[in-house]
């Protein structure tokens, strides 16, 4: 899925339950962890969205190894703040 920096004039104050945005970062082994965590939350009910504005959980997938992805993830959620104040039931891991 390609990167969505999340936009906070954009975001709703209503977003439909159960939807998920995941991006991931690192290595290959993390993309297949995404996949599988895509396949639980589906059969959990979760509808994969291309953007953080129209989740409900927003995922990010790193390693700790890889610094340039740990680095990626720290900018990413900083990005998130201003989102999550506009929306405070918008979940993040």
């Amino acid at each position: 899925m390609p990167a969505h920096a999340p936009d906070a004039s954009s975001a709703s104050a209503t977003t439909p339950d159960k939807t998920v945005y995941i991006e991931t970062f690192g290595c290959q082994m993390n993309s297949a962890d995404s996949e599988v965590v895509l396949a639980r939350l589906g059969d959990a009910g979760y509808r994969q969205v291309g953007s953080v504005d129209e989740a409900s959980l927003v995922l990010y997938n790193t390693c700790a190894v890889r610094d340039h992805a740990e680095a990626k993830i720290r900018g990413r959620l900083g990005a998130l703040k201003p989102v999550k104040a506009k929306r405070p039931g918008l979940r993040i891991g």
